[in-house]
């Protein structure tokens, strides 16, 4: 089983002040992130910044893709349907099939704005409880989605990042 969870704080530093002590929890092993992602919106930019934080986990198992379409997902693509007259398409663009809910990605996406910052986890622990407990201080909310094993598996197999692919000697990668 497996977590995705997002911490969203009422500030653009909050998700930065958090991530060293979620750096610390991996490190001593009091939560198992396997990838991290983070979202800043500053209060006068027209979009958030999304980074790909590679150093909290000590080997990413997911690539830049999934973050690039994770965000997309939340972020840009409503956007885009908006503009376009079809707020309905958007719908249609789903990462169930992976465990990630709908539900989670419609909670994170009425929760940010401009002024605020999330902190987003991938954790093969059942439970966020520890980074929860070690946060206590900082002011934030959580959404969460939960993934099965199976789930897990095919999210690895469709985003392994690129250096774990296997390589053809024409060097085009094999998955």
């Amino acid at each position: 089983m497996a977590t995705l969870c997002a911490l969203r704080f009422s500030s653009c530093r909050g998700a930065t002040d958090a991530l060293g002590e979620t750096r610390e929890l991996a490190r001593s092993q009091k939560v198992n992130v396997t990838d991290a992602g983070m979202l800043i919106w500053e209060p006068r930019e027209r979009r958030p910044t999304v980074h790909w934080l590679v150093d909290v986990s000590t080997e990413p198992k997911l690539n830049e893709a999934f973050w690039c379409m994770l965000f997309g997902l939340l972020f840009y693509l409503p956007l885009a349907a908006g503009l376009a007259g079809s707020r309905g398409e958007s719908n249609r663009f789903s990462l169930a099939e992976f465990g990630i809910s709908d539900e989670f990605c419609t909670c994170v996406r009425a929760r940010v704005r401009p002024g605020t910052s999330v902190l987003f986890l991938l954790t093969t622990d059942a439970t966020v409880d520890p980074v929860i407990a070690a946060l206590h201080e900082l002011e934030f909310t959580i959404a969460s989605s939960n993934l099965t094993n199976s789930q897990l598996e095919a999210l690895h197999a469709a985003f392994l990042p690129s250096q774990h692919r296997l390589r053809d000697p024409r060097g085009h990668g094999v998955a």
